[in-house]
């Protein structure tokens, strides 16, 4: 049973929300964050980038928005349906509150990679100067006819909030305040046994270290600090893309031995460029695509990623913990074979090992085992805005 809850969401001022929201500020060059700084003065960049010697200026920035008017809070508890159209894509899900205060209520949230504990840190700092969920964090779940039915139910009128940001696609914003609609909501979450992190691993953890440390101050379980922002799509409404692996040097040797290591279950020979599957992979090296063909098709249980690391990446080229590996770098998302080649050059990588997906059903099968999977196995669609949804973690809720 999954508790998901409406909140006092902040959002853009209708008629200037295209200048308001952001991509994720990693998107962006130094640059363009100084170009956006300096001709923007709605920009979300100027509270996520504010800094001086105040601890407190990028919430004292927060502030200065909402009075100026160019963020609003609703009046009442509300859900949000959030939408992302792309050129061959369109991601529907909803957006509330889900508890992460109690042992329980935090393992229900699965999760799916290790998180560091330097960042955690970071970014529990970072909440606890700001109050503020800025962006959600993105979950998903297995689609149940009653999330879909609700999803086009809630949706066939017009958006209340729609920007469009070149090469991030249409995004979308139904305001859900009804009570009858408030109460499907809730009894669609009620009725799903688990919530997967999808995207942001490390947004949920901080915000469940932030939330032991308010605890410990107020001794309040429904105090809005421990609840986080969450974006939650049905596997249905959301995709897993692949995540490749390039190694920047290799043996020169490197071909040879690789097709005298693995002659018990693969094949290996020039072709041209293909998607992907169980039962060949594909690599670059040398300005020349190779396929891997498995003797025996790789398994459901079998993780792509996985076998990489095991037979090739650790025996092969001496690779055992790609987290801090500086030998790998990874590339992913929505990418053609012309992409894979740039992103390789870009990389300085001498080999790009390009991996299928994981597939829904292999993702709940694994997670749900307990299971967690190497860094960067999975790149999940959607991508969400910034300055488009948040929570203020001070709010007074109302359960």
């Amino acid at each position: 049973m999954a508790t998901f809850l409406p909140f006092s969401a902040i959002l853009p001022k209708v008629n200037i929300a295209s200048k308001v929201v952001t991509l994720p500020f990693d998107g962006y060059s130094a640059d363009q964050k100084e170009s956006i700084l300096r001709s923007n003065p709605f920009s979300f960049l100027h509270v996520i980038l504010a800094q001086n010697q105040d601890q407190d200026s990028r919430r004292k920035k927060l502030d200065s928005f909402l009075n100026q008017g160019i963020l609003q809070k609703s009046k009442s508890p509300v859900f949000l349906i959030y939408r992302q159209i792309r050129e061959s894509s369109c991601f529907t899900g909803f957006i509330g509150l889900v508890p992460i205060g109690t042992d329980s209520d935090y393992q229900s949230i699965k999760k799916h990679e290790a998180t560091l504990v330097r960042k955690e840190a970071l970014l529990a700092d970072y909440l606890d100067q700001t109050n503020l969920n800025a962006e959600p964090a993105l979950l998903t779940f297995n689609s149940t006819p009653q999330s879909q039915a609700l999803l086009l139910d809630l949706t066939r009128f017009s958006p209340d909030i729609e920007v469009s940001i070149p090469d991030f696609g249409r995004h979308q914003l139904w305001v859900v305040k009804d009570a009858p609609s408030l109460v499907q909501i809730q009894q669609v979450f009620a009725e799903l046994p688990n919530l997967y992190i999808a995207d942001g691993h490390h947004r949920i953890s901080s915000s469940r270290r932030l939330a032991i440390q308010r605890f410990q101050q107020h001794h309040n379980a429904n105090a809005a600090d421990q609840f986080v922002l969450t974006a939650c799509f049905p596997s249905n409404e959301s995709q897993i893309l692949p995540y490749h692996r390039m190694v920047k040097k290799v043996p020169r040797d490197f071909l040879e031995k690789l097709t005298h290591h693995l002659k018990q279950f693969c094949t290996i020979e020039p072709a041209e460029y293909a998607e992907p599957n169980s039962c060949y992979w594909l690599f670059h090296f040398k300005d020349e695509w190779f396929k891997i063909n498995f003797i025996t098709p790789l398994g459901q249980t079998t993780l792509s990623a996985d076998w990489l690391n095991d037979f090739i990446l650790a025996p092969l080229l001496n690779m055992h913990d790609l987290s801090s590996d500086k030998n790998v770098a990874f590339v992913g998302g929505y990418l053609d074979e012309q992409d894979l080649i740039k992103g390789q050059k870009a990389a300085s990588a001498e080999v790009l090992f390009v991996l299928p997906p994981v597939e829904f059903q292999q993702f709940f099968s694994i997670v749900n085992r307990g299971q967690l999977m190497p860094p960067k196995s999975t790149w999940f669609e959607p991508k969400l805005l910034s300055g488009f949804t948040m929570f203020d973690l001070t709010d007074q809720l109302n359960k």
